[in-house]
């Protein structure tokens, strides 16, 4: 986009790059938490030219935000990363209604995970394990995973002196052109 008769390109190159950058960050940060790799395949940037300048949003699936955040739990609180590094409360909480037991079920199934009771030894249901799962997360809430937050905090600034850079040398070919 030019702003004026200034065309940007090394500005638009670099933004989108760093846009990549943040996005493989925050695939990397989810492995261990995405099992089904849903989430990490829903990430995605939009970046587009306003009037003002540019805007870069990054995005994810319905739940990713929760998952970014956290959620309190009934009996505590959870606390993410903002982008400038501060931690902030979860906005979210759980309050009477438990996670869906279906999806915890799925969860087990997929670790193989298999529970026991404590006072018998015995193995218990899956069925039963995902309930507890699901009570255990009510109570405690789900830890905030920051994993867009986290990387753009840690490397800003470097952004910003690299888009500086870009920005000179896209105004330098302007006005040697």
């Amino acid at each position: 986009m030019a702003f004026g008769l200034v065309k940007f390109e090394g500005v638009e190159r670099y933004i989108k790059s760093y846009a990549e950058y943040i996005l493989r960050q925050a695939r990397q940060r989810l492995k261990s938490k995405d099992v089904s790799g849903e989430l990490s395949a829903s990430l995605h940037y939009n970046f587009y030219p306003t009037d003002d300048g540019y805007i870069l949003e990054f995005r994810g699936s319905k739940y990713a935000d929760y998952v970014q955040k956290g959620v309190k739990g009934t009996e505590g609180t959870r606390t993410y990363i903002t982008i400038k590094g501060e931690r902030k409360t979860s906005p979210y909480s759980y309050t009477s209604k438990m996670p869906p037991t279906e999806s915890i079920f799925k969860w087990v199934k997929s670790r193989g995970l298999k529970g026991r009771n404590k006072e018998t030894g015995r193995f218990i249901t899956d069925k039963s394990l995902a309930f507890a799962i699901s009570k255990g997360i009510q109570k405690k809430g789900v830890p905030a995973a920051s994993y867009y937050t986290q990387p753009i905090s840690w490397s800003f600034n470097h952004f910003k002196e690299e888009l500086q850079k870009e920005l000179k040398i896209d105004v330098l070919k302007y006005i040697t052109e």
